[in-house]
């Protein structure tokens, strides 16, 4: 008798499907409600990820096609080897239900937890799906909450819908809902292949900043599903939040996390000692400034309240987001400046140069220096410190990961330190006027507070003591040496000028 399955009518809405010696109370109640308020025809997945749910999995597929049947619906099983013949019951109800369109599929070896639902997804998206619906098949699935959880993600109104189990508060489950169309821009096949896997989606979907809804649902657990550890479980998720959580302060980068695009911009930093601070000090008011890298033009801007006239190249300018008045738009790697160096008072290179490689970087500097012939302007650069304590730090343990900001930003191509800068300078043919060390931005990592106002003053203490160590931006300030060709047009007028005398 065990192991028996019978469908029998209950009143007319609903069919009891007997597996002895369990039964379930299936609802019929959805389809023309969903059919009537869903925006066009949508294409669904249910997807259950299953490991030793023999006892249980045939329930929960019994329920599905009252439930979405008319909607081009799908179910997906995929077997993680399970040991309790999960696949054979499922395999056996197919054949006895071909009016479902069911899939099966077993891992060629046991992927864990996370690494099932990778092949899951990757396999709605690779048929079209709009939205996935991941399910157990322990039991906990309560088929008469589908059309509340469905139909916002269908709707378009939620990006991604979690289920919670009501008891003792709202305790997250596995059941869920997911948008096709932003899944689709999530990384999600670098996530674990753990059980704290649905813990990193959400966080990337968080990221993402995507429509998340939370629905609660009537507790309810029937068979053992995947093993989990609890303390090992707890562990990974406070990990891969601190993992997120870092990389969004650009302290580490984690490319399961990257899903924000940054702008092209760097934020302004005028509210603390910073490298932006620290050139608007060193310019005089009512100059000639051609800010290279000028970005929307925060620092130019700030520069113009004091009376400066301002002109900004970049390589990627929007004139809507544009504060400057004057600007043009350039790529350094080929592009000639638009203007003679000798226009400007001062010309500011801040965060510039690491973003060249070593051939653009010495021919901008030769065509400043050679085009700076009947004036001299100030050049204040500022560059990253590769020698940062905490990228030495990471060099110890083997660390040197490119991220989305900071010293290792990705576009960054050649980078110095501060013995480097000033060897680079000489060697350019500038006169190194002053070098100085500024600290990372400590309030736009954790606010600015007493706590980060207090510990750039120790930062900057520290820098006074091993700059090289300590500081995490380079500040100099330099000026253009006479070119060969200058000193030879000026050894001639000298000649010119002794020889005259000597006539007389």
């Amino acid at each position: 008798m065990k192991g028996t399955q019978i469908c029998v009518p209950y009143g007319k809405r609903s069919l009891i499907l007997i597996n002895w010696p369990k039964y379930y109370i299936l609802p019929k109640t959805s389809i023309n409600a969903m059919k009537k308020t869903v925006k066009g025809a949508k294409k669904i997945l249910f997807f259950i990820a299953a490991k030793n749910v023999g006892s249980t999995i045939v329930g929960v597929l019994a329920s599905l096609p009252a439930a979405v049947g008319g909607f081009g619906c799908e179910t997906l099983v995929i077997d993680d080897n399970s040991v309790d013949g999960t696949f054979a019951r499922v395999v056996n109800f197919r054949s006895l239900h071909p009016e479902i369109r069911l899939t099966v599929l077993s891992n060629s070896k046991a992927r864990g937890y996370g690494g099932t639902l990778k092949l899951g997804f990757h396999y709605a998206l690779k048929n079209d799906f709009a939205a996935v619906v991941l399910l157990h098949g322990d039991g906990q699935f309560t088929p008469e909450e589908l059309e509340k959880l469905i139909l916002p993600v269908l709707n378009e109104e939620a990006d991604a819908v979690f289920a919670g189990r009501i008891a003792k508060g709202l305790k997250p489950t596995g059941y869920r809902v997911y948008s096709l169309n932003v899944l689709k821009q999530i990384p999600y096949a670098l996530n674990t292949d753990g059980f704290h896997f649905n813990q990193e989606i959400a966080m990337q979907f968080k990221l993402k900043e995507s429509r998340i809804r939370e629905i609660s649902i009537p507790a309810r657990m029937e068979g053992k599903g995947w093993p989990v550890n609890g303390l090992l479980y707890s562990w990974n998720v406070l990990r891969s939040s601190l993992r997120a959580r870092l990389h969004q302060l650009n302290i580490s980068y984690y490319r399961q996390f990257d899903i924000v695009k940054p702008g092209h911009s760097y934020p302004p930093k005028f509210d603390f000692l910073s490298s932006h601070t620290m050139a608007i000090n060193e310019v005089r008011a009512e100059s000639q400034i051609l800010d290279i890298g000028s970005g929307a033009g925060y620092v130019g801007h700030e520069l113009e309240k004091r009376g400066c006239q301002v002109t900004g190249v970049d390589i990627a300018l929007e004139a809507e987001s544009q504060l400057l008045q004057k600007y043009s738009k350039i790529d350094l790697n080929c592009d000639p400046l638009p203007y003679p160096a000798d226009s400007f008072d001062f010309i500011l290179l801040l965060d510039v140069l690491e973003h060249l490689d070593l051939t653009a970087q010495i021919h901008l500097l030769e065509e400043i220096r050679t085009g700076a012939k009947s004036k001299k302007p100030l050049l204040i650069i500022t560059t990253p410190n590769i020698a940062f304590l905490f990228i030495r730090l990471g060099l110890l343990v083997g660390k040197f990961n490119y991220g989305k900001r900071g010293i290792l930003d990705m576009p960054h191509k050649h980078l110095f330190t501060f013995k480097s800068v000033r060897r680079f300078l000489k060697q350019a043919g500038y006169k190194i006027e002053k070098v100085k060390g500024i600290p990372p931005p400590i309030p736009q990592i954790i606010g600015n507070n007493m706590i980060s106002r207090f510990l750039l003053r120790v930062n900057a203490g520290l820098i006074r003591l091993i700059p090289g160590l300590f500081s995490y931006q380079i500040f100099v300030k330099a000026t253009p040496l006479a070119t060969a060709d200058e000193l030879l047009r000026l050894a001639a007028e000298k000649a010119r000028e002794r020889e005259s005398g000597i006539k007389k």
